[in-house]
């Protein structure tokens, strides 16, 4: 005979990890220069998420900010992105997160099919992360994106932001390339906004729950058919049992 406990011990190794589409914002707020000035010649900026906004622990492998472009020059001037992810223990920005402290995961060019409306036209300009980001689940999310392009478009190309009671992103606009190892401690935008955010996202979900037989248990067989709920596929787990053998 053995107790429950020991069973439930192994639980942790069965992880529910499922690709989710998660949503942060969808407020109509124009003129933040975030994620990117098309007006200007460059651009820099930092945008902070919030754990409650995100909902767990995953890899992130893609993110996507909410357009609209009416202007047929803004892809010659503003394809050419470098956007870097970190984690962040702030809830809202007034200076810069040191650049030591994030992650380059894009660098390119984004191909036109990344604007899901087209261009010129409205949507959501998707970017694939070359290098996938897992985030904790617990602390804030930081997102870098630096404009690479020279040039500039019309005042009227526009990213979707939505409103926040403080500060969750700064944007540095320059005309010439910037340097991240060198950012300026004054002249820079701070802003009471964040862009309209889309991450794609395996969720990891740690925990399972009502198992049977119950929690605390005592003298259960040691062949009884062990089940529980969880987002994670369903499992009949046996102590000495090969679970291909239980297929």
């Amino acid at each position: 005979m053995k107790h429950l406990p020991l069973l439930l011990a192994v639980l942790p190794l069965c992880l529910g990890v499922h690709a989710e589409q998660v949503q942060i914002g969808s407020g109509t707020v124009i003129n933040q220069s975030l994620p990117l000035e098309a007006l200007a010649n460059y651009s820099y900026s930092q945008q902070l998420y919030l754990a409650s906004e995100i909902g767990g622990a995953g890899s992130i492998s893609s993110l996507a900010f909410q357009y609209n472009i009416p202007n047929s020059t803004y892809y010659s001037t503003n394809q050419n992105l470098s956007v870097w992810l970190g984690l962040s223990p702030q809830n809202q920005l007034s200076s810069w997160v040191s650049q030591e402290n994030l992650t380059l995961c894009y660098e390119g060019v984004l191909p036109l099919s990344a604007f899901s409306g087209g261009l010129p036209g409205s949507g959501w300009m998707t970017v694939p992360l070359t290098t996938p980001y897992f985030y904790d689940g617990t602390a804030n999310l930081l997102i870098a994106v630096r404009e690479n392009s020279p040039g500039h478009s019309g005042n009227n190309d526009e990213f979707m932001c939505s409103s926040a009671a403080v500060s969750r992103g700064i944007v540095w606009l320059n005309a010439n390339p910037i340097d991240v190892n060198a950012l300026p401690a004054q002249g820079f935008y701070v802003r009471q906004a964040f862009p309209n955010l889309r991450l794609e996202i395996n969720i990891t979900h740690l925990t399972p729950y009502q198992p049977s037989p119950a929690n605390g248990a005592t003298l259960v067989p040691i062949d009884t058919g062990f089940s529980w709920s969880s987002d994670a596929p369903s499992f009949d787990f046996r102590f000495g049992t090969a679970p291909e053998a239980l297929a």
